[in-house]
């Protein structure tokens, strides 16, 4: 099997947003972006974290206010976030996934954040093979 290296929208351009910015204006971003996650910013455009669209739905369902909770009360540390080099198979990438409860893992490159991987891209890899 293949490296994720091809499938994780390297064409695509990183989505973030400040982890000062509210639950609705995050899935906004994502419903613009047709996409599951965002990388969540600090001051100086410092990685602290991931979103995802469950996550908003949780806050949601807990009786978080969209248009006043903000992303960072919400989000994923970044010492939680599951990371994974380019060079991780497909096959490697869906076990991470699935062991871990996860639709998204962030591709890094040293200190350097590649791209989000999602479930998506694994189905499409696994179609394309």
């Amino acid at each position: 099997m293949s490296s994720v290296e091809k499938y994780f929208g390297r064409e695509r351009l990183i989505i973030s947003i400040d982890g000062d910015a509210t639950l609705g204006e995050a899935a906004e971003r994502m419903h613009e972006n047709a996409i599951g996650a965002l990388l969540v910013t600090a001051e100086g455009g410092k990685v602290v974290g991931l979103i995802t669209e469950r996550d908003i739905i949780a806050a949601l369902a807990l009786g978080a206010d969209p248009s006043r909770a903000k992303v960072k009360y919400y989000m994923t540390p970044w010492s939680e976030v599951i990371t994974i080099t380019p060079d991780v198979t497909v096959e490697e990438a869906l076990k991470m996934m699935l062991d871990n409860g996860v639709r998204h893992l962030v591709v890094v490159q040293g200190n350097r954040v590649l791209g989000i991987l999602s479930m998506r891209d694994l189905c499409a890899a696994l179609m394309s093979s």
